[in-house]
């Protein structure tokens, strides 16, 4: 009996630490960030929440993989740009986000965000469904549903906005290029660029850094942060000189 008492204990002993080696918080824990990455991405993409993102990104930079880090902390910011800890991670990788609508409406956004967006949204709904089955005192009714929108509005038009902006992380060290393909300048991985383009030309994107500068970048170095931005090569130009950059390239 107390033989296999004991091989029982050996057993959820070792099952337990089957279990704790293939959790990824739990690698991380224990100081390798590195192994983690894998099973965090998968939780990632399986959720496409900003917390799992925001742990991603926080894992990679631990790892030491700017690039990375900061193109899942940016998947982070797009997922709740009303969110301060993916834009905070940011700064301190040195890859601070453009500025978007929530932050030029500051407090004017904020009942639009989060959890107080759903109850404003709730009151509204309610007081507009009110104006439709009272019998009495419909004007308080529209007036409380006509309120709860103007508060809300702002909010959720920013924040959608700043979720769908076309941008994008150097994933490796690269350089940004002319129209001809020279190189014009180094870029480090991490920094964040805008898509200026809606498709690849010859394997590179058209994009904007920081400092209005505009130039191409190969696909391979880039990571876009909203699923819609597709860094993809994209098929090829069907214009009469298909060697011909696109409009309004540099």
């Amino acid at each position: 009996m107390i033989r296999a008492l004991l091989i029982l204990v050996a057993l959820g002993m070792g099952l337990l630490g089957l279990v704790a080696s293939e959790d990824p918080y739990a690698l991380w824990q224990h100081g390798r960030p590195h192994e983690a990455l894998s099973g965090l991405q998968a939780q990632a993409e399986r959720s496409n929440t900003w917390q799992a993102w925001y742990d991603l990104g926080l894992a990679a930079a631990a790892a030491n993989q700017p690039g990375p880090a900061a193109a899942w902390l940016l998947k982070a910011h797009t997922r709740a740009p009303w969110r301060a800890e993916p834009r905070h991670a940011l700064r301190v990788l040195g890859s601070p986000p453009p500025a978007g609508w929530l932050t030029w409406l500051g407090p004017v956004a904020w009942p639009g965000t989060g959890w107080i967006a759903l109850s404003l949204a709730a009151l509204a709904g309610l007081g507009f469904a009110g104006v439709c089955v009272a019998r009495t005192k419909r004007t308080w009714w529209l007036v409380g549903g006509v309120l709860s929108t103007l508060l809300v509005a702002p909010g959720i038009v920013a924040s959608l906005h700043d979720g769908r902006q076309p941008l994008a992380v150097i994933l490796q060290p690269s350089q940004l290029l002319d129209a001809s393909g020279h190189p014009q300048r180094s870029l480090p991985p991490g920094m964040i660029v805008t898509f200026l383009d809606q498709e690849a030309w010859q394997e590179r994107r058209l994009v904007a850094l920081a400092d209005g500068t505009h130039g191409y970048v190969p696909v391979l170095d880039l990571a876009a942060a909203a699923a819609r931005a597709d860094v993809s090569a994209g098929p090829a130009p069907t214009t009469a000189n298909p060697a011909s950059p696109p409009q309004g390239a540099p």
